[in-house]
């Protein structure tokens, strides 16, 4: 993975909204704004953190005051147990105080599990929480919907009722963000939540 500075960001996007009134397919982009922010690192955590952000009519968690890349900073007696002196969340609840993480195929090596390790510790003892989503979870429709339930109940929102009109639309939006992983593995929805080798 190679990290580099963005090309755009939400700011220059609205900026060429503002110039561009009455274009065509400008209100379009104006109103899918409120979806879009800056920080994102891969595909696979965007993905997550959009199941988290979009609207429950789509399927959904509607958490709109869910940060990316928010920066936590190390500090306290937290700074014996990391080396590191700061943690940028994959999507952060502000108001719980939770850290969602996606940790894909990169924290299944040896090195990265024990940085995980003093990442979680780390957070703890400075009073926030660490959630975790690994890949698997992500391709597999049943942990991924628990998951989900956990999150929304520490989301500190209202509690909505879960149907089954809601989770269809959910589980259609999941499969939909990793459409490109699926037809790619040409594994069968059944054989999903066993993939070995996704980013």
């Amino acid at each position: 993975m190679v990290s580099r500075e963005p090309l755009v960001c939400v700011d220059d996007v609205r900026r060429l909204c503002a110039d561009a009134v009455g274009q065509r397919g400008v209100n379009n982009l104006r109103r899918t704004l409120r979806f879009v922010r800056d920080g994102a690192r891969s595909p696979m955590e965007t993905a997550f953190f959009l199941m988290l952000l979009f609207p429950r009519r789509f399927g959904g968690e509607g958490i709109e005051s869910l940060e990316m890349a928010y920066r936590i900073e190390v500090a306290g007696e937290a700074c014996l147990l990391t080396r590191r002196s700061h943690f940028e969340c994959d999507a952060y609840l502000p108001q719980a105080k939770v850290d969602l993480e996606y940790n894909g195929i990169l924290h299944e090596e040896e090195g990265q599990i024990a940085v995980d390790v003093e990442r979680a510790n780390a957070l703890e003892a400075m009073g926030y929480r660490m959630m975790t989503i690994t890949r698997q979870s992500f391709f597999d429709g049943e942990a991924f919907g628990r998951l989900m339930r956990a999150i929304e109940r520490r989301s500190g929102h209202r509690q909505v009722r879960v149907d089954s009109d809601f989770l269809k639309r959910q589980e259609e939006l999941r499969r939909f963000m990793l459409r490109r992983y699926l037809a790619e593995s040409g594994v069968t929805d059944d054989e999903a939540g066993a993939l070995e080798e996704m980013a």
